[in-house]
């Protein structure tokens, strides 16, 4: 397997640095469970 540094992921993260980000706004901002049901994560 070939592993590239991309400028829109972090280091072993399995998803894009935007998701991270938006996950981070939403439950400072929001309930989780609201967050948990928006993006469909545990």
């Amino acid at each position: 397997m070939v592993v590239a540094a991309v400028p829109w992921a972090r280091h072993g993260a399995g998803h894009p640095r935007a998701f991270d980000d938006t996950v981070a706004w939403l439950v400072t901002h929001t309930a989780t469970s609201t967050a948990v049901q928006l993006l469909r994560v545990a």
